[in-house]
Parts: C-alpha cells; sequence; structure tokens
C-alpha cells in the first residue's frame, strides 16, 4: 500500500514539473504575450549561454596547450616552371555551304513537268522540272524558219555582189535582215530556257515543296531545295577587339555538340566589315564532310588561340591573392636560419586559361610557391612544407 502511494505522488510530481515546463517553455510565454516572462525567459537563457561559452573557452585554451599553440601552418609548394601556355576564346557559329538554294522558276505558267523527288541526286545542269512555256516554242519554230529564209536570201545576194551584180543596198537590206532574225530567235531561245529549271550544281535534293501540275509564279513560288555537302563551312562572329589577333590560317577547334564531333581546322576568311550593330567582324572555318553527318545550320562551339607563349610562367588561379589596393600577389618561400619563411611576392597577370593564370612579372624559373594553405596566409611567419610538387599544373 505504501509503495502504490509513493508511485503515485511520483507521477503527480512529473506531471506537474511537466505542466510547469510547458508553461514557463518560450513558444507558450509568446503566445500568452507575457512580456515579463519572456524577460525572465531571455535571463535564464543567457546565464546558461554564459556558463556554456565559459566552458568552451576553457576547453580550447586546454587543447591549445596540449597540442602546442604556436604549431606552424602546414603547406604544399610547387616549383614554376616555364611551359606552353595558349589562350583560347570560344565562340559560337553555325554550319553553312554555299551551295544551298532553293530553286525558283523565272518563268510564270504552269508545271507541267517535275523531274526529281526528295533525297535526289542530280547533276550540274540537269533538269528540275519545266513550266508551260505559253506557245513559245511555237514562235520560236516560226522564227527559225524566217531565220533561214533570211539567211538564204543573203547567201545568195552576197554570192552576187561578189560577182558585182545588183545593188549595194540590196546587200545591206538583206544582211539586215538576216541579222535581225537571228536576234529574233536568239531572244525566244533566251526566253524560253527560263521554263526549264537545272541544276545550278551538282547535290541532292532536300526538298520538292510544289506538286506538278501546279501554277507557279517567277521567284515567288519554290520549286526544290538543292543542297551540296561537301563544301561546308562554319560561319560565326566575333568582337572587333579581335580583330588584329585572328588572320587567315589562325588554328581553330571546331566541336558540334549536338553529333559528339571535334574537327581541328583553319580560319579560311576574315571579314572585312565592321557591323555597326554589334561591333562584330566574321570568320568562316573550312569543315570536311566526308561522312554528310554535318548539315547546314547545325550549331558549332569554336575555340579559337588568341594568344600563344612557349614559356610561360604559369600558376593555378587558387594561388593569386589580391590586396586592397588591387595588387596582386602569391606567397613563396624563403630561408632564414634553417626555417622556412613566408614571403608575399606581387606579380603581374597574364590571360587565365580553365584554372592556371600566366605571370608575366613577379616570379622567375624554379621559384617555389605555396599552393594548399597560401589562402589567409601572413607573410613572414614559420611554415612547414608537407611535400613538395613537381609543379602547378
Amino acid at each position: 500500500m505504501k509503495r502504490l502511494v509513493y508511485a503515485i505522488t511520483i507521477v503527480v510530481l512529473m506531471a506537474s514539473c511537466g505542466k510547469e515546463r510547458k508553461r514557463n517553455s518560450v513558444e507558450h510565454l509568446i503566445a500568452k504575450q507575457d512580456i515579463e516572462g519572456l524577460k525572465e525567459k531571455q535571463t535564464e537563457l543567457q546565464e546558461e549561454y554564459n556558463e556554456v561559452t565559459a566552458k568552451l573557452t576553457e576547453i580550447r585554451d586546454a587543447l591549445d596547450e596540449l597540442e602546442g599553440e604556436n604549431q606552424n601552418p602546414i603547406v604544399t609548394t610547387f616549383a614554376v616552371v616555364d611551359t606552353l601556355f595558349e589562350h583560347k576564346i570560344q565562340v559560337q557559329g553555325n554550319v553553312d555551304t554555299k551551295n544551298n538554294t532553293m530553286l525558283f522558276p523565272e518563268f510564270s505558267g504552269v508545271l507541267t513537268n517535275l523531274y526529281v523527288k526528295k533525297g535526289q541526286r542530280v547533276g550540274k545542269g540537269q533538269i528540275i522540272a519545266k513550266v508551260d512555256d505559253g506557245g513559245l516554242s511555237q514562235q520560236l519554230g516560226q522564227a527559225e524558219v524566217q531565220y533561214d529564209l533570211a539567211k538564204t536570201t543573203f547567201e545568195r545576194q552576197e554570192r552576187l555582189w561578189d560577182k558585182k551584180i545588183g545593188s549595194e543596198i540590196q546587200y545591206l537590206q538583206s544582211k539586215a535582215n538576216m541579222e535581225a532574225a537571228e536576234r529574233a530567235v536568239n531572244q525566244l531561245k533566251s526566253q524560253l530556257s527560263k521554263a526549264t529549271i537545272r541544276a545550278p550544281f551538282a547535290g541532292v535534293v532536300d526538298d520538292v515543296p510544289v506538286k506538278q501540275g501546279s501554277v507557279v509564279l517567277p521567284g515567288q513560288t519554290p520549286i526544290a531545295r538543292l543542297v551540296n555537302l561537301n563544301d561546308m563551312y562554319v560561319r560565326a562572329d566575333l568582337a572587333e577587339t579581335y580583330l588584329g589577333k585572328i588572320k587567315v590560317g589562325t588554328p581553330v577547334l571546331v566541336k558540334f555538340p549536338a553529333i559528339g564531333e571535334e574537327i581541328s581546322s583553319k580560319v579560311r576568311q576574315v571579314g572585312n566589315f565592321i557591323n555597326p550593330q554589334n561591333r562584330t567582324f566574321y570568320i568562316e572555318i573550312d569543315i570536311p564532310n566526308k561522312g554528310g553527318v554535318i548539315k547546314p545550320n547545325l550549331m558549332a562551339i569554336l575555340e579559337i588561340a588568341d594568344y600563344s607563349n612557349e614559356n610561360a610562367l604559369i600558376v593555378p588561379v587558387n594561388v593569386v591573392h589580391e590586396d586592397s589596393e588591387g595588387r596582386s600577389y602569391v606567397y613563396t618561400i624563403k630561408n632564414e636560419d634553417g626555417k622556412k619563411i613566408a614571403s608575399k611576392v606581387h606579380v603581374t597577370k597574364g590571360f587565365t586559361q580553365n584554372d592556371y593564370v600566366e605571370i608575366t612579372e613577379g616570379l622567375e624559373k624554379d621559384m617555389i610557391v605555396i599552393n594548399k594553405g597560401s589562402q589567409g596566409m601572413q607573410e613572414g611567419i614559420e611554415i612547414e612544407v608537407k611535400n613538395t610538387e613537381d609543379e602547378g599544373r
């Protein structure tokens, strides 16, 4: 019986303590908008915070004393070497070809014949389609008859004139008639040739957007698209600041992300005109296309080397820091009385490529530069070198 009463008493006390803690919780005080209670809670928590902070400080001091408070910073280093350094610019371009043409008629009328279909290969000069000539062929036949008669008349008159028979005016008149008839024939032939659409170059018919029997208009009705994938090139626009650096023959690495291809080529043409709207000039790069996988308007990424130095001194970008005056510096190592001391050296940066930067002034070959551990380093302090790397690359 006594044990039961004791247990019930403990449960009641725990319940009352829980209720008390709940009543004194921050959330409860905020919900009640109890200003005095919140101030008391703030004081209570601040005292607990100060007590914990004091204990942490005591532990930290003890650890510093046990582990060695004045332990030297541990760093890694590398020796500066001279090496080939290239700076490249990246620019986006598009594949194009001079032989990518939509063929249009030069003669209006009904498309009487269509001789090609999509995917068909054609040769230069091959007939693609014909348009109804509207009776020009008959007119040409009549004009040729007139020409033959005028030519025969002239030849007879010429023989008579050579024998001093007839008058000069008859001879000149027959000659003029023949020449006029010949011009009429040639003019009709020229007009009639416009009714026939021929391939201006060898290639593949990529599209035929018209149907046989349709009425076509000069320069308005597309007949067929003809493409030749052998003479391909990439065209890109560069800022005018690169005008003096990019020349015909400059090496270019051309990447095609869509098909996973890379091609090494050279600049074949540099534009001589600056676009006043965006201050750019164009370049063209030859693209061999033996497999025919490269298509017009395919996006290309060009990597162009605009600077090269065979004996450049380069360091990782992360070892070069900047002071409050904007001057760049690195940390090197100097030996004093057998100790390795950190020494700040101001440097002049050149081009940056990927994770490396060229140093044009301030460093010399074989100088030892601090790599890992340079961040937050202080000049003049003794350091411990964990290992020395051969170079900064």
